[in-house]
């Protein structure tokens, strides 16, 4: 809860004060990390988790650490860590995975979202129509947010914040 309030200090002390701690503490703090600009330090935890023994990454700790990768510009781990999560874990594509992807690629490539298409409109129909088909990834509300940023409309950021924040309550 303190990482989804943007308190990542607080969190990452509870986090550190956990006697146990299993896939989903380390997705939620990995995920917290990677959303509040703290990329490096969410690489670095994804690390360090999947070095033990006893806790295994899903589907949601890739999440995290592939939008690390896309606010660190660093595609060429974002290609290890994408092999990786099929490869070495078994875990299937989602459409979460593909847009975080998308972002480190035109990252990557040192074009914007806005940059690299021709009209936002595009990109925003093709995010809106991902919602549809998967209205709860985050990720998705992520790519539309970012794409509406890079666009320089503030305003709807604010308004699709607003509806992020409403229905992380309602879950």
């Amino acid at each position: 809860m303190y990482a989804k309030c943007g308190l990542i200090d607080e969190a990452r002390r509870v986090f550190e004060g956990m006697q146990e701690k299993n896939v989903y503490t380390y997705s939620s703090m990995i995920v917290g990390l990677a959303s509040h600009d703290r990329a490096n330090d969410a690489i670095a935890l994804f690390n360090d988790m999947v070095r033990r023994v006893d806790v295994e990454p899903n589907h949601v700790t890739f999440i995290g650490v592939l939008t690390a990768c896309s606010h660190a510009g660093v595609v060429k781990d974002e290609r290890y860590y994408f092999a990786q999560m099929k490869d070495m874990y078994g875990i299937s594509l989602s459409a979460d995975h593909y847009a975080c992807k998308r972002l480190i690629l035109l990252g990557g490539a040192g074009l914007g979202l806005a940059e690299s298409m021709e009209n936002t409109e595009i990109a925003k129909a093709a995010t809106e129509h991902l919602l549809r088909l998967e209205p709860e990834g985050i990720g998705n509300y992520m790519l539309l947010s970012n794409t509406l940023a890079s666009a320089g409309e503030w305003d709807e950021v604010s308004k699709l914040r607003k509806v992020m924040t409403i229905c992380n309550e309602l879950v």
